[in-house]
């Protein structure tokens, strides 16, 4: 049996637990970063890099993303498309990630080569011991240290231990104490596909199907010609309404008035893959004695947008001041790390705040159904609606929500009549 000792143990190498690792050690903090996969891997996500992931990056190393795209590994994504069940649309172009620059705020790159750029990063970084292939099963606080325990009986010994490990970790779930609520939990499939025809080349589109809500389908355009495809749907519906997403998916691309016509010459590139999402919509304990959860498996993704990667970046920039603090006190505690449990929840509280008002409403079919009238109206009326653009970029959504000026601009303050 191995045994490995260290200040800081971070278990997951996805954007969470890698830029928690590289911003500590920009801090001169080493860590040890470990992963059951060898990179690089795939991994099931709508593949979109915006606002303040971009900010973060940039920390990390200013050139990271012009780099990739110069490569050709990420493009640009100007805006998104979103349609109604009625199939009209309603366009929400991206601002510039900076005021007066026109720099993009938004980038579509897949997680195998995004992911794996940043383990790249880890790996020649001196502070940062990367470990591939190390399959952690169990973490125990004992005598006031983290033991990660791997399958094969090796363990990691670690003052503070940063479990980044995803939604659908047993890990996260255990430290936690986590339960699998339906109502706060969805599932997600992905494909990609190649030669698929994309009328606007550069933008997102999202389609919010009678079926799936809260939920929909989601065409990511990538580099080389591909487009991500991925169904999303809250559990408590897929359930109820036993939706197989794999079925669902393909009978969209066959049967779909919009979908069968751009699909009639594409390719599966791949297997379709799936995964649970741990949403925002209920407020989870990430912090305890002597450990943090960060990104997804700290329950953190938007159920609108199906978009975890700002939150989980956000939440890997405030663990690595606050494991910083941590380590200068030399105190792991539950009472002093539950400062960093206040913090992250207050930096992504605007961003998941629009899921947690809508969702308790989906629970109703009527409501849903309402919903749905009001999408198929708005869209029918206008191609852009600067309603629906404020309410993206509003610093304050209950602010807006409450407003009955937001409606009248919403249904009556239409910028055109045009849905082309």
């Amino acid at each position: 049996m191995e045994q490995l000792k260290t200040k800081v143990c971070i278990v997951g190498a996805g954007p969470a637990g890698t830029i928690t690792s590289l911003l500590l050690s920009k801090r001169g903090i080493k860590s040890i970063l470990i992963d059951k996969h060898f990179f690089p891997r795939h991994k099931a996500c709508a593949d979109c890099i915006t606002g303040n992931t971009l900010r973060i990056l940039k920390e990390i190393d200013p050139t990271l993303i012009e780099g990739l795209a110069e490569k050709e590994e990420a493009i640009r994504i100007k805006g998104v498309y979103a349609y109604s069940s009625s199939f009209n649309k309603v366009k929400v172009p991206f601002k510039s990630l900076e005021k007066d620059t026109d720099e993009p705020s938004c980038y579509g790159i897949s997680r195998l080569e995004f992911d794996n750029h940043l383990m790249n990063l880890a790996k020649k970084d001196a502070n940062i011991q990367v470990i591939e292939g190390y399959n952690a099963t169990n973490i125990s606080i004992v005598n006031n240290k983290a033991i990660i325990k791997e399958r094969d009986g090796n363990e990691i010994i670690a003052d503070l231990v940063v479990v980044a490990s995803g939604s659908n970790s047993k890990l996260s779930e255990n430290m936690g104490k986590f339960k699998r609520l339906t109502h706060h939990t969805a599932v997600g499939i992905r494909g990609y596909f190649a030669g698929v025809e994309m009328p606007y080349p550069n933008y997102c589109e999202l389609f919010l199907f009678r079926k799936l809500m809260p939920g929909g389908a989601y065409l990511t355009p990538l580099s080389n010609n591909r487009v991500n495809m991925n169904l999303v749907v809250r559990m408590d519906k897929l359930k109820k309404h036993d939706i197989d997403l794999k079925q669902t998916l393909n009978e969209y691309i066959e049967k779909h008035p919009v979908f069968k016509e751009r699909f009639k010459n594409a390719e599966l590139i791949g297997n379709l893959e799936g995964s649970t999402l741990r949403i925002g919509t209920k407020k989870r304990t990430i912090a305890g004695d002597h450990f943090l959860l960060a990104g997804d498996a700290a329950g953190l993704i938007d159920l609108i947008s199906a978009n975890g990667m700002p939150q989980a970046c956000m939440s890997a920039k405030i663990a690595a001041k606050h494991i910083a603090l941590a380590i200068e006190k030399k105190d792991f505690s539950a009472k002093n790390l539950m400062s960093y449990h206040d913090e992250v929840h207050a930096a992504t509280a605007n961003y998941l705040k629009l899921s947690k008002i809508v969702s308790p409403f989906f629970n109703s079919e009527i409501m849903v159904d309402l919903f749905n009238f009001c999408m198929n109206f708005l869209t029918k009326k206008s191609a852009e609606n600067e309603a629906i653009e404020d309410l993206v970029y509003t610093g304050n959504v209950t602010k807006s929500l409450i407003n009955p000026l937001f409606y009248r601009k919403l249904f009556f303050g239409l910028k055109n009549s045009s849905n082309a």
